[in-house]
């Protein structure tokens, strides 16, 4: 596929994984108008021309009617009602840069081929509770998934009346919640291996103060020490600021992409370069490879659509087998080194774009 027309059709596959997801959860009801074209447009930093080509996808699918001179409308049989229930939270509610709109992707498509019904919220980690407390009818489902790392708050203090799954928690909260994840020992050895054989001796590793980011480093870091020395490096907040002490020259193991990305963002702005190519500059969750506007990366990732269907399916084994045990399910991630200086996707690169 040349590159022109893939970036068109993921110009699009934004916009159109939002509808869909949001008329499967039920945000945008049948019958309901949509937002106008031009704000959906600018939402999605998008040409009138491109969202309108979403617009007739949708409509040539059968989500969506388009009324001429009265608008786009939700069509009336396109919410399935579905045998059984799954409450979705989402931290991000645009869905533009998250790797669990992917998630979300592959979760509705198995909900649909199955006939269950989602129920879509969403709410930042540190409004978790007010949110739950809030939503009278989160709980009015069969499973609840939570895309996102929302262990970072306190859960044990909330109830959780539903069997629920987290993508990207580590903490299971006394076997309340299964969890899906990257495996963080996959990536770990996989890290080690390419280390030596580029003749590493030290390596920094900066990770968030999030329980899954910081397992990540954890188990790096004792993988690590037969071999050379390390360097454990906290990244407090989300802000663009310089990460103190990180050597753009030597050898670096970052346990999320968002933090990677501050970091090679403003050493492009500093130096004019890229950071990724440095071989010896690794990520973990491939978030360079799912949004164009992220600094390219050497990154173990995962399919994150795949795992999105792995949240379902163990949603519905927990839901249709009461009292069944919490799981810690795993997927092991494959590296990806950057081979695109010039900042473009490359061109094997499709796979991990589901829409």
């Amino acid at each position: 596929m040349g590159m022109k027309k893939q970036t068109k059709k993921m110009e699009n596959g934004k916009l159109i994984a939002y509808l869909q997801a949001m008329i499967a959860g039920g945000r945008f009801a049948a019958g309901e108008r949509l937002p106008p074209l031009r704000k959906l447009a600018e939402q999605f930093e998008l040409s009138n021309c491109a969202a309108h080509r979403a617009i007739q996808q949708l409509c040539e699918e059968g989500l969506l009617v388009l009324r001429q001179g009265a608008g786009t409308f939700v069509r009336g049989d396109a919410i399935s009602a579905g045998k059984k229930t799954i409450s979705v939270m989402l931290w991000d509610q645009t869905l533009i840069q998250s790797y669990c709109a992917f998630a979300l992707h592959g979760l509705q498509s198995e909900a649909k081929a199955n006939g269950w019904k989602l129920k879509i919220y969403f709410s930042h980690y540190v409004d978790l509770h007010e949110t739950l407390n809030g939503a009278d009818d989160f709980w009015n489902c069969d499973a609840a998934a939570f895309l996102g790392c929302y262990d970072m708050v306190d859960l044990e203090s909330l109830n959780f009346p539903r069997p629920c799954v987290g993508l990207e928690m580590h903490r299971m909260v006394d076997g309340v919640f299964s969890v899906v994840t990257l495996d963080p020992y996959g990536a770990a050895d996989q890290a080690v291996r390419h280390f030596r054989e580029n003749g590493v001796k030290h390596v920094q590793v900066i990770y968030q103060a999030m329980p899954v980011h910081e397992v990540r480093a954890e188990i790096f870091v004792e993988s690590w020490k037969r071999f050379g020395s390390s360097e454990l490096i906290l990244r407090t907040n989300e802000s663009f600021s310089p990460i103190p002490g990180v050597d753009p020259d030597g050898a670096a193991y970052f346990t999320g992409g968002s933090a990677y990305n501050v970091a090679a963002t403003m050493f492009r702005h500093k130096e004019g370069r890229i950071l990724a190519a440095n071989p010896n500059i690794l990520s973990v969750d491939g978030k360079s490879l799912l949004f164009p506007n992220f600094e390219p990366s050497n990154t173990l990732m995962i399919d994150w659509r795949r795992a999105g269907e792995g949240v379902f399916a163990e949603c519905v084994r927990r839901a249709t087998h009461p009292g069944s045990a919490a799981r810690r399910i795993t997927i092991y991630p494959k590296l990806m080194m950057s081979r695109n200086p010039e900042k473009e996707l490359p061109e094997d690169a499709e796979w991990a774009w589901p829409f």
